[in-house]
């Protein structure tokens, strides 16, 4: 009996990429894996740069590539929504188009497949413009940090409408489907932080933040229901008092569970009493949070 390979599909957003997205889809299209296993899916989100034109050509040069458009432009969920309504293949795995991976990154991922739902990538590289810092993986609610096999990822609807935090919505979510099934591999993602790579997460408008991360908290709280999502919704308790703090907005205190906080979170919390107690203005808060190695 013939038994058909696993086929793994490699979803990829893009919008006004067109400085990286050539970097990023060629060194997807000639990994160490052989093309025949997985097929490559962009969905550009209405760029008004290069990057369609730069992709319709990497599609001509690649027969495994297969370029979309989104038709409801939104935010970054819109776009990935389209991804997952249009790939077939047995697995899948986002990329950002601002991530160029390493060359054996998908054969990594591809050895390890078996008959679980999740894959959890254990670990990922930040890469700077004069350095690279490995982490553990499994610490963040990354939606590129995992692999989902099809059935899975095609009940899963991402808010259209978050400017930020779509992963952590995921994560919080659906739980009890990214968890019931799940595996730990041996795999590294490449998350590029290069000085050219500008994000929402990385704006010094504070306000602007702040209320983002409102507005991300209050959808998340719902489905804080077990440990582990106590904790994490604890900790962005505190960064959003942080935020607060920052933006000059009024801070709403709901009760912080000391021992929920992980070591990071409880340092800059304490900070926070300590500053308050002592009447400390925004910008010596801000100057000892840069201190103890916090980055906002």
């Amino acid at each position: 009996m013939n038994v058909q390979p696993i086929k793994l599909a490699v979803l990829i957003t893009c919008y006004n990429q067109e400085n990286i997205i050539y970097e990023t889809i060629n060194s997807l299209a000639n990994q160490s894996l052989d093309r025949c296993y997985y097929h490559i899916y962009i969905s550009d989100d209405q760029s008004t740069d290069k990057s369609l034109e730069i992709l319709n050509k990497l599609a001509m040069q690649y027969d495994n590539i297969t370029v979309l458009t989104n038709p409801n432009k939104k935010c970054v969920g819109a776009n990935r929504n389209n991804l997952i309504k249009n790939f077939e293949e047995d697995f899948a795995v986002f990329v950002d188009g601002d991530d160029p991976q390493n060359y054996n990154y998908l054969f990594e991922i591809y050895e390890q497949l078996d008959d679980h739902d999740i894959y959890y990538i254990d670990k990922f590289k930040e890469i700077w413009s004069d350095k690279e810092v490995k982490k553990n993986a499994l610490k963040y609610d990354n939606i590129m940090f995992k692999i989902y096999k099809k059935n899975i990822l095609k009940e899963i609807h991402i808010d259209e409408d978050m400017p930020i935090g779509e992963d952590v919505e995921i994560a919080f979510k659906n739980y009890d489907l990214l968890h019931k099934n799940s595996k730990i591999i041996d795999a590294t993602y490449y998350l590029n932080r290069r000085d050219d790579n500008i994000s929402l997460t990385k704006n010094a408008d504070f306000l602007r933040r702040y209320q983002l991360e409102l507005a991300l908290y209050n959808k998340i709280k719902p489905f804080a229901n077990n440990p582990e999502l106590l904790a994490k919704l604890n900790n962005k308790k505190v960064e959003l008092i942080q935020l607060a703090v920052l933006a000059n907005q009024p801070i709403n205190e709901e009760k912080i569970d000391l021992h929920l906080l992980s070591p990071k979170f409880f340092a800059s919390y304490m900070l926070y009493r300590i500053c308050k107690i002592m009447h400390c203005k925004k910008f010596y808060y801000q100057f000892l949070m840069k201190k103890i190695g916090y980055k906002i």
